[in-house]
């Protein structure tokens, strides 16, 4: 089932490579959506995809080299992306 959730993570995020890696990542997995920094030194990631597939992503985060203090998921709805992007 394809869905569509917010992650909201924070820790040293911006200003590393994080963006990248959860565009590649993303890509990978075939979902869309995109990842931007925040103002606050968070990222925000919208991934719309297979349920397995943003589920991967959330372990991939978890388990990736930075140093991530939270990490928050929020389903959302009205999501319509043609690609994954880095904003």
């Amino acid at each position: 089932m394809e869905i569509c959730i917010k992650i909201l993570v924070s820790g040293h995020v911006q200003g590393v490579g994080f963006r990248h890696f959860i565009w590649s990542n993303a890509k990978k997995l075939n979902l869309k959506g995109y990842a931007k920094n925040l103002p606050d030194g968070n990222v925000e990631i919208i991934a719309n995809g297979l349920n397995d597939s943003i589920n991967k992503l959330i372990d991939i985060i978890k388990n990736s080299y930075f140093d991530i203090d939270n990490i928050k998921t929020e389903q959302i709805s009205n999501c319509s992306f043609n690609d994954f992007k880095k904003l």
